[in-house]
């Protein structure tokens, strides 16, 4: 087996040079740390990440009274086997709560306001409900409703001055709300409705011709079925209050300069 011949310039006969050929393999060196590195950061950063994210929420332990008095306002849609209406919301509740349980009467005015004259409706319900604390988190609240509501339409086409019609309702009411405060608390939340009419009423209408030749319009209007909506509440939130827990974040050290 022969020798390799390399001359004195540092150059194998045929091949790379000796001097680039070490060069090559230190490049490679460097350039697969540093793509390891590249690689280890993002895990890094997210462990780092990880470690600083707050608790998960956890259920709190409720306190043992407290009354709440907030308004309301929101948008809702009324749906019938006809037509669906939408309409402008407001109203106002209160609510007693001991412990995880809850009792309380809202009062609303909803306004349609599609037709000639008032167009509205309102309603009074009881509740009762569940209200849970977290820790870390919003406060939630379900609450189950018993009421009634009135329909009030002053048109002059359902004959005389319109016409009233009053449905039992069952209501149901899903919440997340945030105390700020002590004894007395303000409560900022927002809250989903469901209400259902109990009672259905087909009310006949007459539209008179508005020119001559053309024919009278009759025919019924469905009063009564089902709503759905979102509200926005602010309140105050009167009773002991006991100071939640709050997430901290752990102070990380500056890194070390090695420079000095």
């Amino acid at each position: 087996m022969g020798r390799a011949n390399v001359n004195n310039t540092g150059f194998e006969r045929g091949g790379m040079p000796v001097s680039r050929s070490l060069h090559s393999v230190c490049r490679s060196v460097c350039l697969g740390v540093a793509v390891a590195a590249v690689a280890l950061c993002p895990r890094v950063a997210q462990s780092q990440e990880q470690e600083i994210l707050p608790p998960e929420p956890k259920l709190a332990d409720p306190e043992p009274w407290s009354s709440v008095i907030d308004g309301f306002v929101g948008l809702g849609l009324n749906m019938t086997t006809e037509a669906d209406e939408s309409h402008g919301i407001v109203g106002g509740a209160a609510r007693l709560r001991i412990g995880y349980f809850e009792l309380g009467a809202l009062a609303e005015y909803a306004d349609f306001g599609a037709d000639s004259g008032d167009n509205h409706a309102t309603q009074v319900a009881g509740l009762v409900g569940a209200f849970l604390p977290f820790n870390y988190w919003a406060d939630i609240e379900a609450a189950l409703g018993v009421g009634r509501r009135s329909y009030v339409n002053t048109n002059s086409i359902f004959g005389g001055g319109g016409y009233k019609k009053d449905p039992a309702t069952l209501d149901l009411r899903l919440g997340v709300s945030d105390r700020m405060g002590t004894v007395l608390g303000g409560r900022l939340g927002a809250q989903l409705f469901i209400s259902y009419d109990l009672d259905r009423w087909d009310v006949p209408f007459r539209i008179e011709p508005e020119r001559e030749g053309e024919a009278v319009r009759t025919g019924t209007r469905r009063v009564g079925g089902l709503s759905i909506g979102m509200l926005m509440t602010v309140g105050f939130d009167v009773g002991p209050y006991t100071v939640r827990p709050q997430p901290v974040r752990p102070v990380v050290a500056p890194p070390i300069n090695d420079d000095y």
